[in-house]
């Protein structure tokens, strides 16, 4: 996530939140699954007590990583070769 130094005072309370936005308390899930619903590919990422904007969230920072744990079982799986049948 791209975070935003927040000022208090150059926030603006009364300003409107983007339709579709992501909470910083949400999982991954829930925001990619939020991005294929609406077809978006980034979010605006808020703070759901405040409703504060406090970064930003991309579809390609949400692959990045899914690549590292797809990478991590992968050499999980790789690492111990085995023999069924001892020849």
């Amino acid at each position: 996530m791209t975070e935003y130094s927040v000022d208090a005072e150059s926030v603006n309370m009364h300003q409107a939140l983007p339709e579709v936005l992501a909470y910083s308390d949400e999982t991954c899930r829930a925001v990619a699954e939020e991005m294929a619903a609406t077809g978006v590919t980034s979010m605006q990422v808020a703070d759901r007590e405040t409703g504060i904007v406090c970064g930003t969230i991309s579809a390609q920072e949400l692959l990045m990583g899914r690549k590292r744990a797809v990478e991590r079982e992968s050499e999980r799986n790789s690492t111990f070769p085995f023999e069924l049948w001892p020849k």
